[in-house]
């Protein structure tokens, strides 16, 4: 990831970070995933050093705190551009979990943007939960239409 942060003039780059607060096994989410992580201010939390360094040669880079799989606002976070005239929108994802956060975003966003350019999942950036899972979520998001590169 931080290779492929560093090899390219990214117009905007969207860091999606899981959050949750201290009560994050008395959630819905916790409950069938009761496993604490990414609990905020913490260093689970906190974006991998490296990364974080690589990020900071980036002109744009926004931050986004989302408490789920999918961040729901996603039209939100791109709002300022706009899209009804960029036939060659090319939105680049990878991450962890392939199975779980890099599939809901992929989708949400291809849903939003089913016109205009481009979703694409370079796939040696991202990790699944298993190898079966992360490759289930490849084949879901390349029948979706999202490009694996």
């Amino acid at each position: 990831i931080v290779n492929l942060i560093k090899s390219t003039k990214w117009d905007v780059v969207f860091v999606t970070r899981d959050t949750h607060d201290n009560d994050y096994l008395r959630t819905k989410e916790g409950e069938k995933l009761p496993i604490e992580h990414c609990i905020k201010n913490t260093n689970g939390w906190e974006i991998n050093s490296r990364v974080q360094e690589a990020l900071n040669e980036c002109e744009v880079v926004r931050y986004i705190n989302k408490d789920t799989f999918g961040y729901d606002s996603w039209e939100h976070a791109f709002g300022e551009f706009d899209f009804e005239i960029c036939d060659d929108l090319n939105i680049v994802m990878c991450g962890f979990c392939t199975d779980i956060c890099v599939i809901s975003n992929a989708l949400a966003i291809k849903t939003l943007f089913p016109y205009h350019g481009e979703v694409s999942i370079i796939e040696e950036c991202c990790a699944g939960v298993s190898t079966e899972s992360h490759n289930a979520a490849l084949t879901v998001m390349k029948n979706c239409q999202i490009n694996i590169i």
